[in-house]
């Protein structure tokens, strides 16, 4: 699973409104292959079938094998946070757990820099015709990508292929300012690499 060493300065698409960022570099289609052997070692013909029942669907599918689908995400795995506008209680007493999150309180993208985006938009595809008209989701075709966009009472999603990145954001604007920051990246101290 030895991957090069990435810079340690965040993308260059990552805005300075961030609250975090982080990145990892490793063949997720690699990591699968070795994950299998594994679990096949220890549990044997079961988990042997229920792999290739899963690799199987998704041949059928994708027209493309599990390891090439995950390796086509490429090596460079990124994750950003940005701040939520969630009001705090002050009165809550000391030692009190914190209620869960609600979905406006979630704002996160996975970014990938892709390695064959063939595979990946026969995956979006997919999910998009599997999807057919759920409620709320919506086929994204502009400014140079493609994917879905899932718009419903508390939920602003998307998984976002183009520009040479996937990217599954969450969260109230993080699906377009995903989008213009990969399209257009911004500079000085508008970027967390400038800001840093």
């Amino acid at each position: 699973l030895d991957q090069g060493p990435i810079p340690a300065e965040p993308a260059a698409w990552v805005p300075a409104a961030a609250s975090s960022y982080g990145h990892l570099s490793f063949d997720l289609g690699k990591a699968y292959v070795k994950i299998k052997e594994m679990v096949i070692a220890e549990f044997g013909d079961e988990a042997n079938q229920q792999y290739a029942m899963v690799e199987m669907q998704v041949q059928q599918v994708i027209q493309a094998d599990l390891v090439a689908l995950l390796s086509a995400l490429g090596t460079n795995h990124a994750v950003m946070i940005l701040p939520t506008d969630a009001k705090k209680p002050d009165d809550k007493p000391r030692g009190e757990f914190a209620p869960p999150l609600n979905p406006d309180e979630v704002r996160t993208a996975l970014v990938w820099k892709t390695r064959d985006d063939a595979v990946l938009q026969r995956m979006v595809n997919a999910i998009q015709l599997m999807a057919g008209g759920a409620g709320g989701l919506a086929p994204l075709n502009r400014e140079g990508f493609q994917g879905f966009l899932v718009k419903a009472a508390q939920v602003d999603a998307g998984m976002i292929l183009g520009k040479g990145f996937m990217s599954i954001a969450m969260g109230r604007g993080v699906p377009d300012l995903t989008m213009t920051t990969i399209a257009t990246p911004p500079e000085g101290d508008k970027s967390l690499r400038g800001g840093a």
